[in-house]
């Protein structure tokens, strides 16, 4: 009964690079939980290419890449 009744909280699956992790999207990553704290944010650093795999392959939700690459 209360695995039946529980809540699952959504994820949010997001990469960076590190110059982007570091020093640009803290404040980002900070409003949006203050803004949506029902959702909990799972953040990686990847560069590019290893991105837009796991996004393809649905391992991510949200990638910010420096690199321009054609998806399949």
């Amino acid at each position: 009964q209360r695995i039946k009744n529980r809540v699952q909280t959504p994820i949010l699956r997001v990469s960076a690079q590190d110059s982007f992790g570091t020093y640009i999207f803290p404040p980002i990553y900070e409003a949006f939980t203050k803004r949506r704290p029902d959702v909990s944010l799972h953040i990686r650093s990847l560069n590019s290419y290893p991105a837009y795999d796991q996004m393809e392959g649905g391992i991510l939700d949200l990638a910010f890449t420096m690199d321009k690459r054609y998806s399949k």
